[in-house]
């Protein structure tokens, strides 16, 4: 790995403080579900974990690091903290971003919504309404541009299924 000063200079050339979170948001290229990522010695790391190591030290194995600020792409050490994968269910729960599981199955408590929903109540009835008429999964993200999984877990009941 490149010594800590370089990886250092290069995660702070790549953010964007905001002043009313503190939140340094990165601002390079990203992994995916929002958090940021940086190529180091032709391997992607997460920027909030290599944050983490270099401002505030080693993560051990199986420890999350978490956001205090439930912003995936900020990397500000003082907005990081570890926990178990058990604290940080957890912590998503407690800031509404999943809800409570209620069965072995995983389903989630009817009349639940989370403050990230991104498909409209219309839109999930429509999608609800060609999946009872039989429509494919294939064809409704098409003709709804919704994105496929979100299609398939309307369709298993794992999403959306308090409408």
């Amino acid at each position: 790995m490149l010594d800590s000063n370089s990886i250092k200079s290069r995660l702070l050339s790549k953010i964007v403080v905001d002043p009313n979170t503190g939140c340094w948001n990165w601002i390079g290229g990203f992994r995916g579900y929002g958090y940021g990522g940086i190529k180091i010695d032709h391997k992607v790391y997460l920027t909030h974990r290599i944050s983490y190591q270099i401002f505030s030290g080693e993560i051990p194995d199986g420890m999350f690091v978490c956001h205090k600020c439930d912003n995936p792409s900020c990397i500000n050490p003082d907005h990081l903290f570890l926990g178990t994968p058990r604290d940080n269910v957890i912590d998503a729960i407690s800031k509404g971003r999943i809800a409570p599981v209620t069965s072995i199955k995983g389903q989630f408590k009817p009349g639940r919504r989370a403050h990230n929903r991104l498909l409209p109540d219309d839109k999930v009835a429509q999608i609800k309404r060609m999946i009872n008429d039989g429509v494919k999964v294939c064809e409704i993200v098409k003709q709804t541009n919704v994105k496929r999984q979100a299609v398939t877990d309307i369709k298993r009941g794992q999403a959306y299924f308090d409408i």
